[in-house]
């Protein structure tokens, strides 16, 4: 899990998977890979871990960036021989109530990633998908459905050689192991999800560099397919 200036939503967003978690009665650890927030982020995730305990490990960074952050959970994980990898993001959007699905479906697939059927944060990141999805057909050949979305299981040692190609400055991380996993011909499997509005504070994307951010899209998936 990045977090990154989410000291209004991280508690709650923490609070609410390790209770789906236990339900589940699964052995687990959520590592919070606190990339260097600027607000009381570090203060929350520490009073969490007194709660929580060992099922939950902040981890703090200096600031590196999305992508960045999300390889380097992908990375550790690995790292610890963890057999299932599963990543959100903290902002509150990822609903818990559809976890149980994607564990029950987990025997038989290496990739289980939501589809956001419905998105609940404006029209704007619906835009976005749809941009995204086009730009990413057009470069690698694959079509992906929702290749950014940040509810995704995985099988560890099916993408642990997908994860090795991705160089350490990749701003599109999601988005280039979903094109890889496809391109591979792993076992995936999407499930319908709504995404929900951010829990508060607000949203670290500016639309206003929209047009960079495709230019190092471009670039990142040209760079994954060389490898």
């Amino acid at each position: 899990m990045p977090v990154y200036n989410e000291e209004k939503n991280i508690a709650a967003v923490i609070d609410q998977w390790c209770a789906q978690l236990d339900v589940c009665a699964i052995r687990y650890s959520i590592l919070a890979l606190d990339d260097g927030s600027t607000d009381g982020t570090a203060s929350e995730l520490q009073a969490l871990r007194d709660k929580w305990g060992a099922r939950l490990e902040p981890v703090r960074q200096p600031n590196a960036g999305h992508g960045p952050t999300i390889l380097k959970g992908y990375r550790e994980a690995i790292a610890r021989r963890a057999p299932w990898i599963f990543q959100i993001d903290s902002d509150g959007q990822c609903d818990p109530c559809y976890f149980p699905q994607f564990w029950a479906e987990r025997d038989g697939h290496d990739f289980i990633a939501g589809r956001r059927e419905r998105r609940e944060d404006g029209p704007g990141r619906v835009f976005i998908s749809l941009v995204l999805r086009t730009v990413v057909r057009l470069i690698s050949g694959v079509d992906c459905r929702d290749a950014n979305v940040p509810y995704r299981l995985m099988r560890a040692d099916a993408i642990a050689p997908l994860v090795a190609k991705i160089p350490d400055n990749c701003f599109f991380t999601n988005v280039g192991l979903s094109v890889l996993a496809l391109r591979a011909h792993l076992r995936v499997k999407l499930i319908p999800i709504v995404f929900r509005a951010r829990l508060g504070g607000q949203t670290t994307v500016s639309y206003r560099k929209m047009g960079r951010h495709a230019v190092t899209l471009y670039r990142n998936l040209k760079e994954l397919l060389r490898n």
